[in-house]
């Protein structure tokens, strides 16, 4: 029948029926894959994080805030009013 004219879906239907203004109902299934997978998400970032920190936080050595004069931070000399 699909051939001819008729119209065919692939799904057979909608397995959720869209509901307007409100959640959509997932299933157990659903749940528990989204939680194994934002898990698996944040052990990821945050293993990269640690073992290759230089990728997001850059090459360089970390200047010394000591070192800064006041002039460098812009902080007025004791002077001017």
């Amino acid at each position: 029948n699909c051939g001819r004219g008729a119209r065919c879906s692939a799904g057979g239907g909608a397995h959720i029926e869209p509901r307007y203004r409100q959640f959509p109902e997932l299933t157990r299934t659903q749940a528990v894959r989204s939680e194994i997978l934002s898990g698996f998400m944040w052990f990821w970032i945050l293993w990269h994080l640690w073992h290759s920190s230089d990728m997001v936080l850059g090459h360089f050595a970390y200047p010394d805030p000591a070192a800064w004069t006041d002039e460098e931070l812009g902080i007025p000399p004791d002077d001017a009013e």
